[in-house]
């Protein structure tokens, strides 16, 4: 069986991948908003990760033939760098860049251990293109695709690899609190004309997790978008 490690697990996009994958073993790492139970998942809150994905690992671990880690969590903020209060600014660096080094830095021994791992990191072409306001989400992006890149390419010769997911404008994706005007500018900037969707994330998760001989690749999900 495969354990899926998903850190940002209350993304409603994810409920179509869960339910494909509902007979392997999840482990969801959440901050604060506990996920809705099922079976087969194992919800730790962040803080207390190491601990108890070291004994829950010990007892699933005889079924575990590959781990996978989704990377998903993420904050954003809208306000100008200039007007984020120092509180503001280490939670947004906690969410989008500490934790990840954190969960990585505990599940890669297990990984080389089985010879078998893959990260795929959920970013977004915000690591390239920025606007007013995503001052530290961007920089965050960017990080993130940098750093799971490399990690690819250190651990590849023990059997982990590493895939960028980089995605355009999706459902519930930091366009709830846009006007009505706004949204319309971004509808004209896709070339399918939509929003992406579960169905479409799923199928880049796919996408990632069958690539055998790829490694620290960027699968770009962006419905077309113009940069222009």
């Amino acid at each position: 069986m495969k354990l899926y490690i998903v850190y940002g697990s209350e993304s409603l996009l994810l409920n179509k991948f869960y339910e494909e994958n509902k007979e392997n073993f999840f482990i969801r790492i959440y901050n604060n908003k506990i996920p809705e139970k099922k079976k087969n998942f194992f919800d730790i809150q962040i803080n207390n990760f190491e601990s108890d994905f070291n004994d829950l690992h010990k007892s699933i671990k005889k079924n575990i033939t590959k781990i996978i880690f989704l990377g998903v969590g993420f904050l954003a903020d809208s306000n100008l760098f200039f007007s984020l209060e120092k509180k503001e600014m280490n939670k947004l660096i906690n969410a989008n860049i500490s934790n990840y080094l954190f969960i990585t830095k505990i599940i890669l021994p297990v990984m080389v251990k089985i010879s078998s791992g893959k990260f795929i990191y959920l970013s977004s072409f915000r690591s390239q293109i920025s606007t007013r306001g995503t001052a530290i989400y961007s920089a965050s992006k960017a990080f993130g695709e940098s750093f799971f890149k490399t990690i690819g390419q250190e651990y590849a010769r023990f059997g982990i690899t590493s895939h960028i997911i980089r995605m355009g404008y999706f459902e519930g994706r930091l366009l709830h609190n846009l006007t009505e005007e706004r949204r319309l500018k971004i509808f004209k900037k896709i070339s399918m004309g939509r929003l992406g969707d579960a169905n479409d994330l799923l199928s880049a998760i796919k996408t990632a997790e069958n690539l055998d001989y790829n490694n620290s690749g960027i699968i770009e999900m962006n419905g077309g978008l113009d940069f222009e």
